[in-house]
């Protein structure tokens, strides 16, 4: 009776402690959700020929997933269809209609017609999808419609067209055909000021965003300040010199993180989903990616200055998980019932190791939201107090099992 008593005992020890460390040791592991691979490159090199590329600086893919690429040093666009083959190219430098000067970003409205942020000129050029000139409008200066190194150019649902007016540190809003409609915004780093906003983005509920140095800061259509992200560093969500940024259908925001030769990718609030890329020229590597498109599959096409090409990478099943994990999630049950009580003080040691393990990993958390977007401390402490109350309970139960068995076995 008392070795059915002890069995029952180690058994009991044995599949409670097994049980709670595998579910610690899944409620702190995370698994990156999603992941991207390289899918093809567009490039023939640096040059001035077809699909050859000199400074690409931005992208844009239209409703038929054909692809715009402006080139900063050869003062041109090209389209280039999905299955790569060579459309058309115009522009060049200048300062008369249908040339460039230092063109910087592009948008599209959802006629097809084109927008370009001609910066050198100081103005915004449109074009129809077929590259054929339509108007422009700008000059450099402070007045309304006037501008100072427009950086970045996007178009909202109702076809009004936004630019980041750099220098000037303001948004202008126009119509389509180049109309002054209304302007915001106030030079400095506090939320809702801008520091020589750079490039302009708008999502299918019309919030606008805007890279302001190594920020996101998402504002509604009127221009009030919503919230922001980002700060400079390497780290999860953080930037250095973003220069690109793009929606896919769910409003997912994709950031070339320029300086860090990575893209990132970020719900609509700020929070990171994933990222990919490292310096160099070979496949998935990136050379100082400065603009990013998404199509309607859901391909991400990336125009990487340094390298002077566009890859394309496809999203896939194989994710990974990262390498805080707590090693110890083992326990070898006791060949003779004399080693109970000592599977017990191994089991309650290694609980209080993953709360103490936990702590160190939400502490990280919490600091790398912090740099991802607004965390509060109530937040913080109901994460905190509801995974630590659940520990409590759990290493209660374990324990008075224990004890209850041991009593038992000694009567």
């Amino acid at each position: 009776m008392k070795y059915q008593q002890a069995n029952m005992l180690r058994i009991t020890s044995v599949c409670l402690a097994i049980l709670f460390l595998g579910l610690m040791s899944a409620s702190v592991t995370y698994a990156q959700t999603e992941s991207y691979k390289t899918n093809g490159i567009i490039s023939f090199g640096e040059g001035t020929d077809n699909k050859q590329f000199n400074g690409p600086c931005a992208i844009a893919i239209d409703s038929a997933n054909n692809i715009y690429i402006v080139e900063k040093w050869n003062n041109r666009v090209q389209k280039i269809a999905s299955n790569e083959d060579f459309i058309k190219k115009w522009g060049s430098y200048g300062g008369s209609n249908e040339s460039f000067n230092s063109p910087t970003s592009i948008a599209i409205d959802s006629s097809g017609n084109i927008y370009i942020a001609d910066s050198g000129n100081n103005r915004i050029d449109k074009y129809t999808s077929d590259g054929k000139y339509v108007t422009n409008w700008g000059s450099w200066g402070i007045a309304n419609g006037q501008f100072k190194d427009p950086e970045g150019v996007a178009v909202d649902s109702s076809g009004n067209v936004y630019v980041a007016d750099s220098n000037n540190n303001r948004i202008q809003e126009f119509k389509s055909d180049g109309t002054f409609i209304t302007q915001w915004g106030e030079p400095g780093s506090d939320a809702g000021k801008l520091t020589n906003p750079y490039r302009i983005a708008i999502d299918s509920k019309n919030n606008i965003y805007i890279i302001d140095k190594n920020r996101i800061q998402k504002f509604d259509s009127n221009g009030n300040y919503l919230i922001q992200w980002g700060s400079q560093g390497t780290g999860d969500g953080q930037f250095n010199n973003p220069t690109g940024i793009t929606f896919d259908s769910s409003d997912n925001i994709y950031i070339a993180d320029s300086g860090n030769n990575r893209i990132q990718k970020f719900d609509s609030n700020g929070n990171l989903i994933t990222q990919w890329g490292s310096r160099g020229t070979g496949n998935g590597q990136l050379g100082n990616p400065s603009g990013v498109a998404v199509d309607s599959s859901g391909n991400v096409y990336v125009v990487e200055f340094d390298n002077d090409r566009v890859q394309e990478f496809t999203p896939t099943n194989d994710v990974g998980t990262n390498d805080e994990t707590n090693e110890n999630t083992s326990v070898t049950p006791p060949e003779n019932p004399k080693e109970e009580e000592s599977l017990i003080g191994e089991t309650v040691k290694s609980i209080i190791n993953i709360i103490t393990n936990n702590d160190n990993h939400q502490e990280s958390n919490i600091n790398s939201k912090n740099n991802n977007s607004p965390i509060t401390d109530s937040e913080v402490s109901t994460n905190k107090f509801n995974f630590n109350f659940f520990i409590v309970i759990s290493l209660v139960a374990v324990i008075g099992l224990a004890v209850y068995f041991i009593k038992k076995r000694k009567r």
